[in-house]
């Protein structure tokens, strides 16, 4: 954040959203973007099988 490092626990984490080389993390309280692609980002996470990857999500009504 501004150049800061910032320590989110998973635990708060609700989804991430991948657009490129961008990831948007989701929390309750706020929503943070960073510059990383997913795969990297789960490989750096200390429990990786804590996420499910979706490729794609259709919402149906």
């Amino acid at each position: 954040m501004n150049g800061e490092d910032i320590k989110i626990p998973t635990n708060a984490i609700l989804y991430i959203k991948s657009s490129g080389n961008y990831l948007d993390i989701f929390t309750v309280s706020k929503t943070y973007t960073i510059r990383c692609k997913i795969g990297n980002f789960i490989a750096t996470t200390p429990y990786a099988l804590e996420y499910l990857r979706i490729h794609s999500l259709i919402l149906l009504e």
